[in-house]
Order: C-alpha cells, then structure tokens, then sequence
C-alpha cells in the first residue's frame, strides 16, 4: 500500500508541478560547418552540435551537454544554458569503445525531472581514431 501510494504522490507532484515535458526533435552534427550524420572521426577534428527541442507549454529551455569516455561521465562541454548549441574538438583521450555525448534539456517549471539531466535527454556516440 505505501508503495502505491508513493507512486500516486510522485505522478501528482509531476502533474502539479509541470505542464509537460519538453520535448527533443533532433540533435544535430556539423562538421566543417555542413551537418552530417557521419560518427567517425579523427583526432585535432571539431563539431558542432546544435538541439531543437520544443517546450509544449513554450516555456524558455536549458541545455547541457555532457561527454562520455568509456561510458563514464567526464565533464561538461556546455553547463546548464539557454544557448542550445556547443562545439567540441576530439582528443587523444576520446579513442576507445563508448565515446559520447548526451543533451540534457529542461524547462524553467521548478520540475527537474532527474536532477543532472533535466527533463529529457538525447545521446549521440562517436567513433574516434588517432590523427592520420
């Protein structure tokens, strides 16, 4: 019974407190300035990454962008802000199995619904070799 009961108290907070979750359409990749959807790529090389994602209740939106080294968090490449967009240049330290990064988005409702990536997220993995 506590359980259910929990379990009600958690889905109203959601309902009291957010209207709705934003929502991700598409990260996207630019490499040299043109999107791509290539996930290869060489050390010293740079990309951007630019998310569109929408608010249903239109409210303003946060990103953060955090990269993975063998499946682990490393750092923040952006930290929380309205600037949807962030660039990265891969290193020597990126070459391995398990490279990423995932967006973090949320609204500014009060509701952080998981508390380091915000309301929704989104990952991309890359491949990454040494410098030819």
């Amino acid at each position: 019974m506590k359980k259910i009961f929990w379990i009600f108290v958690l889905l109203f907070s959601k309902l009291a407190f957010s209207a709705g979750e934003p929502v991700v359409n598409e990260v996207r990749v630019f490499f040299d300035g043109q999107l791509t959807t290539e996930r290869s790529f060489h050390v010293g090389e740079s990309v951007s990454f630019e998310v569109d994602a929408t608010d249903p209740t239109s409210l303003p939106l946060e990103y953060v962008f955090r990269l993975y080294r063998h499946c682990i968090y490393v750092q923040d490449i952006q930290s929380w802000a309205s600037n949807n967009q962030a660039n990265y240049t891969f290193s020597s330290e990126d070459v391995g199995a398990c490279f990423g990064v995932i967006v973090g988005v949320k609204n500014n409702d009060g509701f952080d619904a998981d508390g380091f990536f915000g309301d929704v997220q989104s990952g991309i993995r890359f491949s990454v070799t040494p410098a030819n």
